[in-house]
């Protein structure tokens, strides 16, 4: 009886310490490490022994939810989840990021600590052919949990390493940079829909139809000109006249009509194929270059993908698109730059990671990259753990599976999420600059600068229209004897209307 009033009275004052670290801002708690042993140190074991917490579950003395109340479990948290001061590393202040937010929420809903007694780990070092999983194989045999997130793989879970339920979306997906808009400034933009040959075939037949509208008429007239209508020249005029879809003249025989009802068809049809081919166009020239619906259009499309080295992206490019071009960058912010900087083409990360990313303005300046086609691979990430019989470490999987699909069904996920982005990016939000950017009509609508060639034809037909209307002027008077332009003098010098 006195001990269990004994442990009764230790398991409350700790739960209390724990109560004062969560909400009164935790300046009573160790912020600083309790272990110090570097990574892939052999023999380091600060695992706790969970079995005869684990036998409580099993006779049902202790819902699992309640079983780590009073406990102590050791952390591993990496070096840039922390903050260094003065060569010290802590547990931040403000702002602490994701995986630290959802371990503070599993210890107070679990009634277990944690602050008191984590280590640091360091990420892997590519010239020392360390690597994210065999940071995780050792960090999982040092300590009870990884503080940060790692994805779910079979590699991983065939070497007993499991996961709680996840925090984290580890889903692959291609993010690359916007292409930059371009206007490609052409007079003769508007004669693109058609061929050269296609102009030059309508020009003839133009010129043709009106040449035997002329013929039909003038066989009409018994060969002679004199009753005709129209001369040549009118009979080219009405035929171009018609190939806009204007017919102006109506012939009275039946050769001739004919005649210009054909025309008239191959005037509807034209017309309707520049239309619909004019607006196709238009929007195969704004068309991005290359269209990526999945994966496998950026590899046939020889695109280079950016991916940190050892992680889940390089295994992934490895085993399934060995034919594919790859840039290994240490970091993930370094792959973002080497996509930015034009050193490659996409960057192969996770929806989790470009979620933070993508509403970072250091990032993700000016929103200029974009999530491109479906999820790559779907994987889900989160805390690990080493399930050993010897531990009964599927307990302590256990216990934080069940509150963390208890926050999830209360959206408290969310809630943390939403804090940390909100905090980490200082609620830089691209969604609101593409909205209003998608409101700008003004890059859809057509310019001066895509069928300026169009106002061209007037101007020239003007300039000809005047030349010819002068020429025939001065033409028609000098062609008289007896007659000049007003104003002017007679052949035989006697002003017009005087005496001889």
């Amino acid at each position: 009886m006195v001990r269990s009033t004994i442990a009764a009275t230790i398991i409350a004052a700790r739960f209390c310490l724990l109560v004062v670290c969560l909400r009164v801002g935790k300046s009573n708690c160790q912020e600083t490490n309790s272990f110090d042993a570097p990574s892939y140190t052999p023999g380091v074991n600060r695992k706790t022994n969970f079995c005869s917490l684990h036998r409580l579950t099993e006779t049902g003395e202790v819902q699992l939810k309640d079983i780590l109340r009073g406990k102590n479990i050791t952390v591993g948290l990496f070096k840039y989840q922390l903050e260094n001061i003065d060569g010290t590393y802590r547990i931040p202040s403000e702002r602490p990021g994701a995986g630290i937010r959802f371990l503070d929420e599993l210890a107070e809903r679990g009634g277990f600590t944690w602050r008191d007694s984590f280590g640091i780990l360091d990420s892997p070092k590519k010239e020392l052919n360390q690597t994210w999983t065999g940071l995780l194989r050792w960090s999982v045999d040092s300590y009870d949990l990884v503080g940060d997130w790692y994805m779910e793989t079979l590699e991983r879970l065939s070497e007993s390493i499991v996961f709680p339920q996840g925090w984290y979306d580890g889903s692959l997906i291609m993010v690359m940079k916007k292409p930059a808009h371009t206007e490609n400034s052409n007079l003769w933009a508007f004669l693109e829909p058609f061929a050269p040959s296609l102009w030059y075939s309508i020009l003839a037949l133009t010129v043709f139809s009106g040449m035997i509208m002329y013929l039909l008429e003038y066989i009409k007239c018994g060969l002679s000109k004199e009753n005709m209508q129209l001369s040549l020249i009118d009979n080219l005029y009405v035929s171009f006249i018609g190939s806009t879809g204007h017919i102006i003249h109506t012939p009275r025989n039946m050769s001739s009509q004919i005649m210009v009802f054909s025309t008239a068809c191959v005037s509807i049809f034209m017309l309707s194929s520049y239309t619909a081919n004019l607006a196709s166009f238009l929007i195969y020239r704004n068309a991005p270059t290359v269209t990526i619906n999945d994966i496998a259009d950026a590899v046939k499309a020889d695109l280079s993908f950016c991916v940190m080295s050892s992680s889940t992206s390089q295994k992934y490019m490895d085993d399934m698109y060995e034919v594919a071009r790859t840039v290994e960058r240490d970091t993930i912010s370094a792959t973002y730059e080497s996509v930015l900087n034009g050193e490659c083409d996409i960057v192969l990360t996770t929806k989790g990671t470009w979620a933070k990313n993508e509403l970072d303005p250091k990032v993700n300046k000016d929103c200029s990259l974009v999530w491109v086609g479906r999820v790559v691979s779907s994987y889900s990430a989160g805390f690990s753990l080493r399930d050993t019989s010897a531990h009964c470490s599927s307990l302590l999987r256990d216990v934080l599976s069940y509150h963390m699909i208890e926050m999830k069904l209360q959206k408290r996920d969310e809630v943390i999420w939403n804090r940390v982005l909100r905090k980490a990016t200082n609620n830089y939000d691209c969604a609101v600059q593409d909205m209003n950017g998608s409101n700008d009509l003004s890059k859809l609508q057509l310019n001066l600068d895509h069928l300026r060639g169009v106002f061209c034809i007037p101007l020239i037909g003007t300039v000809l229209a005047v030349a010819l209307s002068i020429y025939s002027y001065y033409t028609d008077y000098s062609s008289l004897s007896g007659r000049t332009p007003a104003g002017g003098t007679p052949a035989g010098g006697t002003p017009a209307g005087g005496t001889p």
